[in-house]
């Protein structure tokens, strides 16, 4: 993942938890300006900052670095149900989606 898709992201999360930016870098105990300047490529997050953001915008780790960000609800859903298969109904599901 490219630094523009990682800030990106920060946008995405920002609007997924309805915070304006000056809200979520209040939370993060930043001036006000702090994430306007990021997602305007102005400056970067720490690794620190950038954990505080997804956190404080109620995501994991994993939702914010997955591959497409929109699907992880739907795609952890249906991970969800394929693991309480067993094998053989698997490998017939997969055989299925795979033509």
């Amino acid at each position: 993942m490219t630094t523009d898709e990682i800030i990106e992201r920060i946008g995405i999360a920002r609007h997924k938890a309805n915070l304006s930016a000056r809200e979520l870098s209040r939370r993060l105990g930043m001036n006000d300006a702090y994430v306007h300047t990021i997602e305007n490529k102005k400056a970067l997050p720490s690794l620190d900052a950038l954990l505080n953001i997804i956190e404080i915008c109620g995501m994991t780790c994993e939702q914010f670095f997955y591959e497409n960000i929109n699907d992880y609800e739907k795609d952890k859903q249906l991970l969800t149900i394929f693991n309480t298969l067993k094998s053989d109904k698997k490998q017939q599901l997969i055989d299925f989606l795979s033509k």
